[in-house]
């Protein structure tokens, strides 16, 4: 097994919870590491075609700021189409590994925390186990993955009858010629 030191927080999860918080944490300056199971960084809007981003204003005001707010910056600048809700996945890929990079963020792809003991995180990642030491473990995984592991208690659907949100579907079309409609 390997062994890594010298986290101060590690954030597992590289959807916009735990970019946002890794890059958080890098700004403050601790040195930070953000594990992600996939090998994009990105979360559901990217690997389940979540898209477009809902709604962020209220009343005609932005109810967005700090990460979020820069990413949906940089992807304005980036789209063909200007400032809209509907994103180019590969774009927004891009712009979440420059911001991470550029942030100082480490950052370990195609891993998967299989244990927890005591601060330290056990990550299978390529056919090699790695022990993980930080001070601090954020759990951005979006299913709490980490706090199971850890013996939280944790429940499964909503309160009354135990239901979870149903699944979306969601596809993409191409071969469109949207000057000739």
């Amino acid at each position: 097994m390997i062994t890594m030191y010298d986290f101060d927080v590690i954030v597992v999860g590289g959807g916009f919870s735990g970019v946002a918080a890794a890059i958080g944490s890098s700004r403050l300056g601790v040195k930070t590491l953000l594990v992600e199971k996939s090998g994009v960084l990105g979360g559901t809007p990217i690997l389940s075609l979540v898209n477009p981003f809902m709604r962020w204003r209220t009343n005609g005001k932005d109810v967005v700021k700090g990460v979020f707010k820069e990413i949906l910056d940089r992807l304005k600048a980036k789209s063909e189409w200007g400032f809209s809700s509907i994103f180019d996945p590969e774009i927004l890929k891009d712009t979440l590994f420059e911001i991470v990079i550029k942030n100082n963020v480490d950052l370990m792809l195609y891993s998967t925390v299989i244990d927890v003991e005591g601060k330290n995180i056990i990550i299978y990642s390529r056919g090699k186990k790695w022990r993980v030491e930080g001070k601090i473990i954020v759990d951005a995984t979006g299913d709490g993955d980490i706090a199971y592991i850890m013996g939280a208690d944790f429940m499964y659907g909503r309160d009354k009858d135990g239901r979870v949100q149903p699944v979306t579907l969601m596809f993409r079309v191409g071969g469109i010629n949207f000057l000739e409609m």
